[in-house]
């Protein structure tokens, strides 16, 4: 600002702070995907996706409370996947992540036939399961937790041009069910798209449906309502912009993924409605209407 000495972007007096540079704990990643709220354990968990010249990806975590930082390793277990999403459940105990394959042939290794689903347990530090919910399918993108143990996840379908919903039990480790849609939901694996920041949002509304953005025609997006129990869907309408995002607070519901955010007052979510989605704190850029 004029008149005023400028400051290291790390200080104390910097706004915006840097708390913390990852990409010297991750590998050369440059895209952070932040995972808000924070954990069980307090950390804010992050995915740091590496590309250009690099192939995968890191966990990694900052603490708010310390401003201690650390990097998940992973002694291999994401050779060959690239993140597709990520999300708390349990409670925050533990992470979901899903992946597609990207083969990286700066390691040892063939590309695995499936993308996989990962569960991360935020308290022992480590990998609790790995699984495959879709054999034939090569890149998994949004999911969410639905009711316990159970977890509805969307996929590119084999074709590439279509998504397949599935719906996986954590307990059994098998896929309960599974119904293909016409169209692309989240986006596609494409360069940079394949990850939650530039993907269209896949969560829980207030009405106990998952609301997600699938592409329409060029320039816009369709969100679609989907039913956990058989994975059916319920157009919402179609909207100006690509990789939107969602927030629901106090009955209303707040779109973002175009030069302005868009609000809709008064829609019939169910019961219910007053409770925000996720905090407002963590969603970037909603300003204006």
């Amino acid at each position: 600002m004029p008149d005023r000495p400028g400051v290291p972007i790390d200080s104390a007096q910097s706004n915006p702070r840097r708390l913390h540079y990852f990409s010297g704990d991750t590998g050369g990643a440059h895209i952070g995907v932040c995972m808000e709220p924070p954990a069980a354990d307090g950390r804010i968990y992050l995915i740091a996706r590496r590309h250009r010249y690099f192939y995968g990806f890191a966990l990694a975590w900052f603490d708010p409370a310390t401003y201690a930082t650390g990097a998940f390793k992973d002694d291999g277990a994401f050779n060959h996947y690239q993140i597709g999403w990520m999300a708390l459940i349990d409670g925050g105990r533990k992470l979901a992540i899903t992946t597609y394959v990207q083969y990286n042939k700066q390691l040892p290794g063939t590309a695995p036939e499936s993308a996989a689903l990962f569960i991360f347990d935020v308290k022992e530090q480590k990998i609790t399961g790995k699984y495959i919910p879709l054999a034939d399918c090569r890149a998994l993108l949004g999911v969410v937790q639905t009711a316990p143990d159970q977890l509805v996840g969307t996929a590119v379908a084999p074709d590439g041009n279509s998504s397949v919903l599935y719906r996986f039990n954590l307990r059994t480790g098998k896929t309960e069910q599974t119904r293909p849609y016409p169209g692309l939901i989240c986006g596609t694996p494409r360069g940079d798209l394949g990850v939650p920041v530039r993907t269209s949002d896949f969560l829980v509304g207030p009405d106990g449906l998952i609301w997600a953005g699938a592409e329409a025609d060029a320039g816009r997006t369709m969100i679609v309502r989907f039913e956990p129990g058989d994975l059916s869907d319920h157009p919402a309408g179609t909207v100006s912009g690509k990789n939107i995002r969602l927030l629901f607070n106090g009955g209303q519901l707040y779109i973002s993924g175009a030069p302005t955010v868009r609000r809709v007052k008064d829609y019939p979510f169910g019961g219910g409605a007053g409770k925000a989605s996720r905090p407002l704190s963590s969603r970037a850029g909603l300003a204006g209407e």
